[in-house]
């Protein structure tokens, strides 16, 4: 996978989705970064081992009703090419606090 691309979350996207959190309406395109701004997930501090990052993200995705996204983050995780790679591509899913 190239390190920009999302490819399952961004068929799951389309050309935008809304999101209805507590809420709150949020729309999500394509190419936003993060595309879940919303969603806040707390790495630092925290086991940096890959497999506990994307259940950290995938858990956050969960929490706020995105089990479709969730599993699309991992699928689209596990093809990271690099530790470095898999730490971006959270990056451009959630917010990282």
């Amino acid at each position: 996978m190239s390190k920009n691309e999302s490819k399952r979350l961004t068929e799951i996207i389309g050309d935008g989705k809304e999101y209805d959190v507590d809420g709150d309406l949020y729309t999500v395109k394509p190419g936003d970064s993060p595309l879940f701004p919303f969603v806040e997930v707390q790495l630092s501090g925290t086991d940096g081992n890959a497999f506990a990052i994307m259940g950290n993200v995938s858990r956050e995705l969960k929490n706020n009703g995105m089990r479709e996204e969730a599993t699309a983050y991992s699928a689209d995780a596990q093809d990271s090419e690099s530790y470095d790679d898999l730490l971006q591509h959270a990056m451009r899913t959630v917010s990282v606090v």
